[in-house]
C-alpha cells in the first residue's frame, strides 16, 4: 500500500496548508516592530482592513475545511476512491463517478506565488452519479490535490475552475 494515495487530515499536513496564513502573519508584526508603529488611527484605518481582507479568510477556510474533512479518510486508486467515515468503507468505483472540479485561486491555477494567506486553499468536488457529492479539500493533501488526482486518479478526467473564494459552501 502507498501512504501518498491515503489523505486525511494530520497535525502535519495542517501546519502545511497554514504555512502562508503564519508566514502573512510574521510579516505584519515584523512591519510593526520594525517601523514601531503604535498610532492607534494608523492601525484602524491600514492594518485591520489588510489584515482582515488578506489573513482572516485563510482561517475561515481552513475551519470549512477543517469540519468538512473532519474523521474522513480517502485512499485513491487507479479506478476508484474508498473513503473511510464513522468505521463505514465505501468504494466509489469509476463508474459511480460522474464529474470531478477543482476549485483553485487564481494564482494557484497559473502557478505564481500566493499574495494572501488563503489562495493556497483549493477542493475538488466530486458529483457521483447517485446525486452524492464528495469534497477532497487541500487539508487532505496540502501539496494540491490537482497533483495528487493527477498522480493516482489518471483514469479519471477532472476540470480546474478558478474561483477567487474556494469555499465548499456554494
Amino acid at each position: 500500500m502507498d501512504y501518498n494515495n491515503i489523505l486525511k487530515i494530520t497535525g502535519k499536513r495542517q501546519l502545511k496548508a497554514l504555512f502562508y496564513f503564519v508566514f502573512g502573519l510574521a510579516l505584519y508584526i515584523g512591519v510593526f516592530i520594525f517601523f514601531k508603529i503604535d498610532d492607534l488611527f494608523f492601525i484602524m484605518i491600514v492594518f485591520v482592513p489588510l489584515f482582515v481582507f488578506t489573513e482572516l479568510p485563510a482561517v475561515f477556510l481552513h475551519i470549512e475545511y477543517l469540519k468538512r474533512n473532519s474523521g474522513e479518510e480517502y485512499e485513491l486508486c487507479a479506478d476508484r476512491i474508498i473513503r473511510r467515515k464513522n468505521g463505514l468503507e465505501t468504494v466509489y468505483s469509476k463508474e459511480d463517478i460522474r464529474s470531478i472540479t477543482v476549485y483553485v485561486s487564481p494564482n494557484y491555477y497559473r502557478g505564481d506565488i500566493y499574495f494572501t494567506g488563503f489562495e493556497n486553499y483549493h477542493f475538488a468536488r466530486i458529483l457521483l452519479n447517485s446525486g452524492e457529492v464528495l469534497f477532497l479539500t487541500s487539508l487532505l493533501a496540502p501539496g494540491g490535490i490537482d497533483k495528487i488526482l493527477n498522480v493516482y486518479l489518471k483514469d479519471i478526467p477532472y476540470r480546474k475552475v478558478k474561483r477567487l473564494f474556494s469555499t465548499t459552501l456554494y
